[in-house]
């Protein structure tokens, strides 16, 4: 790709970008007059410092709600495109690869640690909704060196990419390049399933990504977050279809260079952070139907000596927008989400903490420790912040609505708050100076099965379970005459709209498939032995890295495994996932139980599948209607429209199946039997009728 790059003179150097070694010196204009007398360090010459992170990436120490990697955390990967430059690595832990179900340093903790794999299981309503959600990232900068508008990463092609021109006030293709918004719009929105680097969060989402370009003379922090606003505005105005926007962005003030200033007691500080957040208010008021998620921001570190945490209010003027007191009429935005950090759980504790470095006082929190991204050049690399966990919420929010587009903005606050989960403070961490706690971390399964209290039906619930192939069989992979059947609904996807026994089949083979159980017909590398929709079947394809036990597609209760026995909570209830399934038995148009109840389906764990084709009887024999008979399951009857049944008995050593043929006038005309000898649960046995004559023949079963 040819580099033409967009950068203005100054880029945003100063506020927004990175240059090594850069400093300007005390003629700098801060844009905004702080109380010399609230820190006395201001009488000094102010000069902003920054640390080297590389020569090809920028970073901010002024609006990135990041943590720059201390000199020590850089370290090669296996992956060479894969850097680990955390501040944040511990020691002893290796470089994370984009590894699932792998050891806690590996790169997708952060979607496993909020059920995102298992969130993925209503990947095909999503789809069959159709909805337009656009997402909006304003962000510091991309990389569209050609300026087509697109992003220029293999993993963000889809990503549109403007740059903001304050002095026209337009948006145009390109976009001021740095490394931070790469790593933020990759969290939420990289491809899925493409074979590269990582996979974002929302599979769906319809990214516009803005970076503004900050002239020089606007390069003082309170000019500077002028131009940011203006641009959030224009991203707006120009894209209706953007209903919730990542503002991983703040004011930094623990990393601003030698400033220091503590933000919780400097009156300059909280002008700003009030002044500016009024302006959010504003804005917030005038797209009411839009979410706003922003970073709390990184300066609660103990490095940095402060003696509390710091509060989220005054980290940026979303912050204070959404968390500050009312002024001036203007109450805190009801549609400002701000978001703090947790790490991956520590060995030996079964809960995330707090990371060292949030802010406190937000909403809610998200992983934001050692997180894994894209990057510039096509790289990827490991960040820690605020700005990392915002992202994770707004690709959450994205997906919520691409499930349930008529959503509000209260019920979509709702999902979220009511769902997410308690986190404990960092090691030896303290509260906030009003007692502030961690804020709950959000869990992505929990929210989208809550739409279904929301609306008061279970079409969530419907749609997870709803695993069949749109064949009456459910999960059909040979037919009668020996070919293959690789085929799933006319979309290509899984479901019918009912909840019946094609999806309990279905099921049904993908739990003897993990047990390693059962005769299941087809080869080994059948499509619909690819149990956890990688692409591949493990064992059967070379190069297939994850077991098909990795986070199956038949996981209903979302505790990661497909098995008979495990509960795990669902809805307020412990359930096992085929309890989950029977909740909402004969659910949904043309559900077809086959006589079943929902309370007899765990004795059919182990069971057989019969298939009859009766169309011969209808055809020749001139039946209106024909009962069919097998041992130990309901009675079945087929008509001309539907000559063919699959019947689901328990396994047994012998199946006796009668069948019998009658006139319109309820005449009897024919009769067959068989008699059929399973060998295996799971098998699919094509019943071959004969006269009701012979040893085993006659006699109904």
């Amino acid at each position: 790709m040819t580099l033409k790059g967009w950068r203005s003179s100054i880029g945003i150097v100063a506020l927004f970008g990175l240059s090594v070694g850069l400093g300007f010196g005390p003629d700098l204009d801060l844009g905004f007059d702080l109380d010399v007398r609230e820190n006395p360090r201001l009488d000094a010459p102010f000069e902003l410092e920054f640390e080297a992170i590389s020569e090809s990436e920028s970073a901010s120490a002024s609006v990135e709600a990041w943590l720059p990697p201390s000199a020590s955390g850089e370290r090669l990967a296996v992956d060479p495109s894969v850097r680990d430059r955390s501040s944040n690595t511990p020691e002893g832990l290796e470089p994370n690869p984009w590894r699932w179900r792998a050891p806690r340093t590996a790169g997708p903790w952060g979607l496993e640690a909020m059920r995102v794999p298992q969130l993925w299981n209503l990947n095909d309503l999503a789809a069959r909704r159709r909805a337009v959600i656009g997402t909006g990232v304003l962000d510091a900068g991309f990389q569209d060196d050609d300026r087509d508008g697109f992003n220029d990463h293999p993993d963000l092609t889809h990503v549109q990419t403007l740059v903001f021109d304050p002095e026209s006030g337009r948006l145009e293709p390109g976009a001021v390049k740095g490394a931070h918004g790469q790593h933020v719009v990759g969290i939420l929105g990289a491809t899925v399933g493409n074979g590269l680097g990582i996979d974002g969060l929302n599979p769906f989402a319809r990214v516009v990504a803005v970076s503004p370009q900050i002239p020089r003379d606007r390069r003082g922090l309170e000019a500077a977050w002028e131009v940011v606003l203006a641009a959030l505005e224009r991203l707006l105005e120009e894209h209706p279809e953007v209903r919730v926007v990542n503002l991983s962005l703040a004011y930094n003030w623990a990393i601003n260079g030698r400033l220091k200033i503590d933000p919780n007691v400097d009156r300059g500080a909280q002008g700003l952070a009030e002044r500016q957040g009024l302006r959010v208010r504003e804005l917030a008021a005038r797209f009411p139907d839009v979410l706003f998620v922003a970073a709390a921001g990184n300066d609660s570190r103990n490095r940095y000596g402060f003696p509390y945490e710091i509060q989220a209010k005054w980290a940026s003027p979303f912050g204070w927008a959404a968390l500050g007191p009312t002024v001036d009429g203007w109450a805190p935005a009801p549609n400002v989400l701000i978001i703090e950090a947790v790490d991956d759980v520590l060995p030996g504790e079964r809960q995330h903490r707090k990371s060292d470095f949030s802010n406190v006082g937000g909403h809610l929190s998200a992983p934001g420790g050692r997180i894994l991204s894209t990057v510039l050049n096509g790289r990827y690399d490991t960040y820690d912040g605020t700005s990392m966990a915002a992202p994770h919420v707004t690709g959450l929010i994205g997906y919520l609505w691409a499930l349930e587009p008529s959503l509000t903005v209260e019920e979509l606050k709702a999902l979220l708050f009511r769902t997410a989960r308690p986190v404990l403070p960092e090691v030896g961490g303290r509260t906030g100076p009003e007692g502030e706690e961690p804020a709950p971390l959000v869990d992505a399964f929990a929210a989208a099965l809550a739409i279904d209290l929301i609306r008061g039906d279970e079409a969530v619930q419907r749609a997870l379970v709803d695993v069949d192939d749109c064949t009456p069989d459910g999960n059909l992979r040979v037919d009668p005459l020996g070919r293959v059947v690789e085929g799933f609904c006319p979309d290509g996807r899984r479901g019918d709209g009912a909840v019946d026994m094609a999806d309990f089949r279905a099921f049904r083979d993908a739990l003897l498939a993990l047990e390693g159980r059962g005769a299941l017909d087809g080869p080994p590398d059948h499509p619909k032995r690819d149990l956890n929709g990688d692409g591949c079947v493990h064992g059967a394809q070379p190069g297939c890295p994850y077991p098909e036990r990795v986070y199956p597609r038949f996981d209903f209760n979302g505790d990661g495994v497909l098995d008979r026995k495990a509960k795990a909570p669902f809805k307020g209830r412990a359930l096992t996932d085929l309890e989950v399934l029977m909740e909402v038995w004969g659910a949904g148009p043309g559900a077809d139980t086959e006589g079943w109840r929902a309370e007899a389906l765990p004795g059919l764990l182990d069971s057989v599948d019969l298939h009859l084709d009766l169309t011969e009887l209808f055809e020749r024999e001139g039946v209106e209607r024909v009962e069919v008979r097998a041992t130990g399951a309901p009675a079945r009857e087929a008509t001309a429209e539907r000559p063919r049944l699959v019947i689901t008995t328990p396994l047994q050593p012998r199946v006796r199946v009668h069948v019998r043929g009658f006139s319109a006038e309820g005449a009897l005309r024919v009769e067959r039997c068989a008699v059929v000898e399973p060998t295996a649960p799971g098998q699919d046995l094509w019943v071959a009728l004969k006269a009701c004559s012979g040893p085993g023949l006659t006699g109904a079963p």
